[in-house]
């Protein structure tokens, strides 16, 4: 998919235009609650979580490779932090946003991990918990 902020197809010189080419290491998914689902994708890189059944809080220790991830300071940061999360009490969404070509999300009772990814280095990962 196409990142939302994306404003143009051709690259771009202008900094501050965001074009596809700037989002091509990007990739975003999300999860859903309730069980374990894996996927492989075209180019070789294994997606899979891990979520409780029922409704639970991801709380505010998420680590990534077992190293703490900080809170993002809005939604915005998501695109640029290098590990970062983000909560939503009022939807119950929970994105976190790393870099990586290899590794696991821990945040609550949920489990995302990332593995064999040849050309992906950013992920932002969505949930409704």
């Amino acid at each position: 998919m196409l990142s939302a902020d994306v404003e143009t197809v051709f690259p771009s010189s202008d900094g501050s235009v965001v074009s596809m080419q700037d989002r091509a290491d990007f990739s975003r998914g999300a999860g859903l609650r309730g069980g374990e689902t894996s996927v492989v994708l075209e180019d070789g890189t294994t997606l899979s979580q891990s979520a409780p059944t029922t409704p639970f809080d991801p709380g505010t220790t998420v680590t990534h490779g077992g190293a703490a991830v900080p809170p993002a300071a809005s939604p915005a940061d998501l695109m640029t932090c290098a590990a970062c999360f983000w909560s939503e009490p009022a939807t119950n969404v929970f994105s976190i946003a790393v870099v990586t070509a290899s590794d696991s999300i821990v945040a609550g009772g949920l489990a995302v991990g990332v593995s064999a990814s040849p050309s992906v280095k950013r992920y932002l990962f969505t949930v409704r918990h």
